[in-house]
């Protein structure tokens, strides 16, 4: 008798047991059935006009913060000077997605590129239906200001034109400062102004070999005067 009860109970502990596991199970079971629809979210960036160069090309790239943040389709896109572009990513549960998305600097001649960082948020609910829905926002790395849009204005940086200016003014100078010309003596004329033959063989010349002539004979004067007196005095 003793036996058949403590078997009966067994079996009831048994029964409760399997009815316990059972539940859970049936509850875990149905947690992990259900699944979102994925959604497929868009983070929008353009490169604004640069004045002064006409074709450019400029790398974008985005990158999860951590491991459990999706992986964009693409975590890098070209686009021209005026272009714009969208990272795709798939998202299958709700929850709050960080990217950093930045510009590469190239090394194109004349560019200067705009350096600007953005922490990218993606936050991703459900609406009324269980269906996931998401929005987007941006705000600069490095001060945590939010832009209007993300955006990247590079800027063309024009060649020195020193050089050129300096020669069209030394062009202008000569232009209005003619080289004097050398006055010009015909043949049977008199130059005014004494050359180099002249102080030679000219009337400088002539002038300084009269007036040693005139010292030379006041010296002699001189000089037989001075004999004629000590004759006398003898």
């Amino acid at each position: 008798m003793t036996f058949c009860l403590r078997t009966k109970l067994n079996k009831m502990i048994l029964a409760a047991l399997l009815c316990l596991l059972g539940v859970f199970l049936g509850g875990k079971v149905s947690f992990a059935a259900f699944k979102y629809t994925p959604l497929e979210a868009e983070v929008h960036f353009k490169c604004l006009d640069v004045e002064g160069l006409d074709t450019a090309n400029y790398e974008i790239v985005i990158e999860p913060k951590d491991a459990t943040t999706p992986v964009p389709d693409e975590d890098r896109l070209t686009v021209n000077e005026s272009g714009e572009g969208i990272f795709k990513m798939t998202i299958t549960e709700p929850g709050t997605y960080e990217y950093l998305l930045y510009q590469v600097e190239d090394t194109q001649d004349r560019v200067k590129y705009d350096d600007s960082k953005y922490n990218v948020q993606v936050f991703v609910t459900t609406d009324d239906n269980k269906q996931l829905i998401y929005s987007v926002a941006a705000s600069y790395a490095d001060s945590g200001d939010k832009p209007s849009e993300i955006a990247f204005q590079n800027e063309y940086i024009a060649e020195e034109e020193t050089t050129e200016e300096t020669t069209e003014a030394t062009t202008e100078e000569s232009k209005e400062e003619p080289a004097p010309r050398e006055t010009e003596v015909k043949k049977g004329e008199k130059s005014d102004k004494p050359t180099a033959d002249s102080a030679k063989t000219g009337d400088g010349f002539s002038g300084s070999f009269v007036v040693l002539l005139i010292l030379v004979s006041v010296l002699g004067m001189i000089s037989v005067t001075y004999i004629k007196i000590r004759e006398r005095r003898d």
